[in-house]
């Protein structure tokens, strides 16, 4: 019972068939882009696993996936993933092999073979961080500057070595008021105060270097003695805004 997806129908009935649908097969590449504006339309989440327009229709996890449809797409792809309005993926994940981490390292444009002996450190260190509850999936920005730290080709500009967030707790000031004959409380300074304050110490090449600030957040804290403690080093982070 339900109601069908029409653009699955429309996919499989183009592609798959010679049913007329009245329609220019060139249309069907535009299926992708129509699927995630009704998606946006009826405020709902796309779904990564929908057939032919989904994010993960086309993308490939495994390392014997990804090295047999870099040889020949058929093996695994029924159809072009283009003819959808879609791409090809190849996920780096803890089940990787050597042809998914070469083709996101082309991508990023880094040129390196595949026996090269990095490549098994930034395997092994992708399978670890993985073990530790992180994910490469759909984090690319992630993947890359992982990717770079293990080829040696993110220089050191700092590290966050320790930071410390207190709150205190300011009670308004309670006055009793007994003059009707009971006691009667009641609050002459208003609402009860926050006050939180961070503390957070760096390390650079310049050596390290702690700075403490307050804010109404412990966010609003951490950021404030941060910025306080890398812009001496970075002027540059004067004007950017979180």
């Amino acid at each position: 019972c339900g109601n069908a997806d029409l653009v699955t129908i429309v996919a499989n009935l183009s592609l798959k068939t010679d049913f007329e649908l009245g329609m220019d097969k060139d249309k069907v590449k535009s299926l992708k882009h129509l699927s995630r504006m009704l998606d946006e339309r009826l405020g709902r989440v796309p779904n990564q696993q929908a057939p032919y327009v989904g994010d993960a229709a086309f993308a490939h996890k495994g390392g014997v996936h990804a090295s047999a449809v870099q040889r020949d797409p058929r093996t695994y792809e029924h159809v072009v993933p283009g003819v959808v309005g879609n791409a090809r993926q190849f996920v780096v994940s803890n089940q990787s092999g050597r042809s998914n981490v070469l083709v996101r390292l082309q991508e990023m444009g880094i040129a390196l073979d595949a026996k090269d002996p990095r490549m098994g450190r930034l395997i092994d260190e992708v399978k670890a961080r993985e073990f530790e509850g992180w994910s490469f999936d759909r984090a690319e920005a992630s993947f890359e500057l992982l990717a770079r730290r293990v080829l040696k080709e993110v220089p050191f500009l700092f590290r966050v070595a320790s930071f410390r967030v207190v709150e205190e707790r300011r009670q308004a000031r309670i006055v009793y008021d007994s003059s009707a004959g009971h006691a009667h409380a009641c609050a002459d300074t208003g609402h009860d105060a926050s006050h939180i304050e961070a503390t957070v110490r760096i390390e650079a090449e310049a050596g390290a270097l702690t700075h403490v600030s307050s804010s109404a957040s412990p966010v609003g804290a951490v950021e404030s003695a941060l910025r306080q403690a890398l812009v001496g080093i970075f002027p540059a982070l004067r004007g950017v805004r979180m």
